[in-house]
């Protein structure tokens, strides 16, 4: 089983890796979810950055999504994820069974929790959390993930407002070509 790092600890680590110089090898945000995934219980975790239009995953730790189309760019109130990132709230769901927002990407899911990386009422991302048993997570991973997005939000708002540019800069390039094929 993995090592379970505390809440504080993970934070801290979070705040030093959003601080430091840029690495050209690995961005912040992806040294952040894996502290996030090696240190918690979580079977799958993804950050999500919003191109204006829609999500697009920026990163993930855990098993790669069987149906990497759907759950690489996802549309504002489409599932949990463009739901959260419309609204702008936390949702943490204990049975996706008996969700009728969850849309799949792995089979493996039983409970999940969604929250937004924001700053006011401008939703910049969202962080998504799954996990492959019901119940599984709960308000400690609740009030962590939130802390750890609005680090986030922070971070994208000042020194990584360049991850915000690429991945707009990206989707527009590749509906550009779309359009000229």
């Amino acid at each position: 089983m993995k090592p379970y790092t505390t809440p504080r600890k993970l934070l801290a680590d979070v705040d030093r890796v959003l601080a430091s110089r840029p690495n050209p090898r690995k961005s912040a945000l992806d040294t952040v979810l894996e502290a996030l995934y090696k240190g918690r219980h979580y079977f799958w975790i993804g950050l999500y950055l919003s191109t204006g239009e829609r999500l697009e995953r920026h990163g993930f730790r855990g098993p790669q999504p069987k149906e990497d189309g759907w759950c690489r760019s996802i549309g504002f109130n489409e599932g949990n994820v463009g739901t959260v990132g419309a609204r702008g709230t936390t949702k943490l769901v204990s049975d996706v069974s008996a969700d009728a927002v969850y849309r799949k990407c792995l089979d493996e899911t039983q409970s999940e929790l969604t929250v937004p990386i924001k700053i006011g009422v401008h939703v910049l991302g969202v962080i998504n959390v799954e996990n492959d048993r019901r119940n599984a997570l709960g308000n400690e991973d609740r009030v962590l993930i939130e802390q750890v997005a609005a680090r986030v939000a922070r971070y994208l708002e000042s020194s990584g407002r360049y991850l915000l540019r690429r991945v707009r800069e990206a989707t527009a390039l590749s509906h550009a070509r779309g359009a000229g094929s």
